[in-house]
């Protein structure tokens, strides 16, 4: 099995479990309290990956930490935009897997921009993903179902959608970065984005403590 598939699927799992441990959370508190507290949760790792020893590796380090920073943008937008469509009533069995299906932007953006070949695979791929999210959108709520022009609108999916283009632009700046600089140093642009949103957060809004 490629290296490359075995690190997807183990990515897989941990998407899985981050889905239901922040929508446990989303519905706790806030969606700024939330990134803040997801923030802190971030630190450590960016901070080991400081002593990396392929930190510093790459070609052009100006032009992949702009799409690092791009990234990270598009990861904090994104997380507060899901916490928030739990708020408004999306569903951890729902809100999680449709925000999954970001590829297919992804996946659009670089037939597009980077100029990659679709492939029968991806093709179908493409139709299955489509057909979820119209599966998705069928339900409105815990106890609604049907498919209506109303349910697509709902508040919850069309926060979780956006979401989900939030997260398949960040396929792309994230690809973009690797291309000239380090996975490690791609990674802790992300926490710098994310650290510079919480000490915003934190100064401009009431983010409650006591949980």
């Amino acid at each position: 099995m490629p290296r490359w598939l075995i690190y997807g699927l183990i990515a897989v799992v941990l998407w899985g479990v981050w889905g239901l441990v922040f929508a446990a959370a989303s519905t706790m508190m806030s969606p700024l309290t939330v990134q803040v507290l997801s923030t802190i949760g971030l630190l450590p790792v960016a901070i080991a990956l400081l002593f990396s020893r392929d930190v510093w590796a790459g070609q052009d380090h100006r032009r992949g930490v702009v799409w690092g920073l791009a990234t990270g943008l598009g990861g904090v937008l994104g997380t507060i935009l899901l916490s928030q469509a739990f708020l408004m009533g999306g569903e951890a069995s729902i809100v999680p897997p449709l925000s999954a299906m970001f590829p297919l932007v992804t996946l659009f953006l670089a037939l597009i921009f980077l100029r990659e070949r679709l492939n029968i695979i991806q093709a179908v791929g493409i139709g299955v993903a489509l057909l979820a999210i119209y599966l998705f959108s069928s339900v409105e709520g815990s106890d609604t179902e049907g498919w209506s022009l109303a349910s697509m609108l709902a508040p919850w999916m069309l926060s979780a959608l956006a979401a989900l283009v939030l997260f398949g632009i960040q396929g792309i700046t994230q690809k973009l970065s690797t291309n000239d600089i380090s996975v490690e140093l791609g990674t802790i642009c992300y926490a710098i984005v994310s650290v510079v949103a919480a000490v915003g957060i934190s100064a401009t809004q009431d983010v409650e403590w006591v949980l």
